[in-house]
């Protein structure tokens, strides 16, 4: 199958107090998420500061104004039988229940078997759209199930990606934690980075120049004598926000493979986080209706919760 070309374009500004002693592939690496340093190294990345092209080598000084140039290959995606379950749809939408361990879209080492995959083979009109992700205008992670809604069309694509990129939309998800947190309610606000030293993992530091601003809040639903039920809501959409989040106050997400411990009873539990609810103003007929979609809590946290005592 052939596959398409297509050029991906960052723009960063450096931070005043940055110290002049990072080369620039590692600095754009530590603060554009997207991005790794094998992919910085292609021939054909091109790297620009203060509008002059640079050797990847070249340190880097507060005040530099970088862009990025990334060229990146996709194999369009064709229709699978995939099964997944629907809370909703009518002619502009449809709402998911995402299964766990089902990937939303194509990308490397994931390209057959995904959602998108399966929503091209339920709808044959979304072919029309992007050839790899056609409808998605928001993802979970892999081991995360619950809500999600697709577009359909070109215009709903639009009506719900403002709506995401402004956060109108409403998302709860519900975790079951290690340990009981300090507070039974806060909102926990950090910069989050990729960790240096493993490019699948996410940090959250109190450092103001690197990283992108997150915020997440949560609250305390139940106590366990090893765990807790928390309630989530996000005010950013980082990657990984929430389980950066709940390791950083020290309650990471039961389940977790990246970072979670395995728990001593429980050493095969896969991660307990799940989108619980959306709500969105969606096309319906001729005008917009705002709805909420819940999908149910599912097997895996009613299995986990029922022998634990409060």
């Amino acid at each position: 199958m052939s596959t398409d070309q297509t050029i991906e374009h960052y723009s960063i500004t450096v931070p005043e107090d940055t110290p002049v002693t990072m080369r620039v592939d590692s600095y754009i690496a530590s603060a554009v998420s997207e991005l790794s340093r094998s992919r910085i190294a292609l021939d054909s990345t091109v790297i620009l500061i203060d509008g002059k092209p640079v050797k990847k080598s070249r340190k880097i000084c507060g005040g530099m104004h970088i862009e990025i140039a990334v060229q990146r290959q996709e194999m369009p995606a064709e229709p699978e039988d995939v099964d997944f379950p629907v809370l909703y749809e009518n002619e502009h939408v449809v709402v998911v229940n995402k299964p766990q361990g089902l990937v939303v879209h194509p990308a490397a080492g994931n390209w057959h078997g995904t959602l998108v995959h399966g929503l091209l083979y339920r709808y044959q009109q979304m072919k029309t759209l992007d050839t790899q992700r056609p409808g998605i205008v928001h993802r979970l992670d892999k081991d995360t199930s619950g809500v999600m809604i697709v577009a359909k069309d070109a215009p709903t694509i639009a009506v719900l990606s403002k709506q995401f990129s402004t956060r109108s939309a409403q998302k709860v998800y519900i975790a079951i934690v290690q340990g009981i947190p300090k507070k039974k309610r806060d909102t926990i606000e950090t910069q989050i980075v990729r960790d240096r030293h493993d490019r699948k993992r996410f940090v959250a530091t109190d450092v103001q120049s690197v990283g992108k601003y997150a915020q997440t809040s949560y609250t305390v639903l139940r106590t366990f004598e090893h765990c807790s039920l928390v309630r989530l809501t996000l005010k950013t959409g980082r990657t990984h926000q929430l389980r950066v989040h709940m390791r950083y106050i020290g309650n990471p997400i039961v389940g977790d493979p990246i970072y979670a411990r395995k728990h001593q009873g429980t050493p095969d539990a896969t991660l307990m986080l799940h989108a619980l609810s959306l709500q969105i103003d969606i096309p319906e007929g001729e005008g917009r209706v705002k709805r909420k979609f819940i999908a149910p809590l599912p097997k895996r946290f009613r299995e986990y919760l029922k022998p634990l005592k409060s």
